[in-house]
């Protein structure tokens, strides 16, 4: 992308989804300029928060933020992560990944 490309926060609300989160770093492609990946962990019962805090750890050539969120409910989160958003623009990516992460450029 070029350089006045806007950037991008993609905004991850994430409850009980340990197992899909190394995909995300891995499939989640550069959108614009810059993009910033934001998750927002809401009372996981797994390890989703510490598989965050690994999956950070191994890929530190993107931008990363993890919260916790203190309210409850994915519109909740959802308000967390785009308060903590640097953005031009501002994304949603379901940790589920019910959307692929390599559609996010088309929308």
């Amino acid at each position: 992308m070029q350089k006045g490309s806007p950037t991008v926060s993609v905004i991850v609300p994430a409850r009980n989804e340990a197992g899909n989160i190394s995909a995300i770093f891995e499939r989640l492609p550069q959108i614009g300029h810059e993009t910033e990946l934001i998750f927002v962990e809401g009372h996981s019962k797994d390890d989703t928060y510490a598989v965050i805090e690994q999956e950070m750890k191994r890929h530190p050539e993107r931008k990363n933020k993890l919260f916790r969120q203190e309210g409850i409910g994915k519109a909740n989160a959802v308000q967390l992560g785009f308060e903590k958003a640097s953005g031009d623009i501002l994304m949603i990516l379901d940790a589920d990944l019910t959307v692929p992460p390599e559609d996010l450029p088309s929308l």
